[in-house]
């Protein structure tokens, strides 16, 4: 599962993956990161791989992951974006290398996959990530911080249970 921590005033964005990445994941952070107004001005992302234990995810998955950002920066006039991949472990290295390879063509992404995270750090031309993200406001933020399993349900049809009523 993928978090996302946006830091508006730094145009820095923190993703975090914890236990399985799956396409979903991947496709939701990305509108999340990089559909608002004030995301235009994002150019940096620390995408940090270590808590990573299976990708869910399939080469496929990465095109099409591509294209959506293809489709993103279409007809937008964006700074360049350097995303810092910290991936200390086998697979999520060799997943942020696969990552690297097809978004890198969707300029302007430029990429640095390491499995040092002061390497990653430095490639954002920072020391340590700041310590509390800004709050987002209104009902997309709200909508944001919904877990994947809640919008999962809600999306089937299901949520919150409703209490019994005699």
């Amino acid at each position: 599962m993928l978090s996302l921590e946006k830091f508006p005033i730094q145009g820095l964005a923190v993703i975090r993956c914890e236990g399985a990445l799956t396409r979903a994941d991947v496709f939701d952070c990305i509108e999340a990161a990089f559909l608002g107004q004030q995301d235009l001005r994002r150019n940096a992302v620390f995408f940090d791989l270590s808590g990573m234990t299976r990708a869910d995810i399939t080469f496929v998955d990465w095109l099409e992951v591509s294209q959506r950002l293809q489709d993103i920066n279409e007809g937008v006039r964006r700074a360049p974006v350097r995303v810092a991949v910290f991936a200390p472990g086998v697979l999520a290295f060799g997943v942020g290398r696969m990552c690297q390879q097809l978004v890198e063509l969707c300029a302007p992404y430029e990429f640095c996959v390491t499995r040092v995270r002061s390497v990653a750090l430095a490639f954002l031309d920072l020391s340590e990530l700041p310590a509390a993200p800004e709050p987002e406001t209104g009902l997309n933020a709200m909508l944001r911080r919904l877990t994947p399993g809640w919008r999962a349900a809600l999306a089937q049809g299901g949520g919150a249970s409703k209490p019994d009523t005699a």
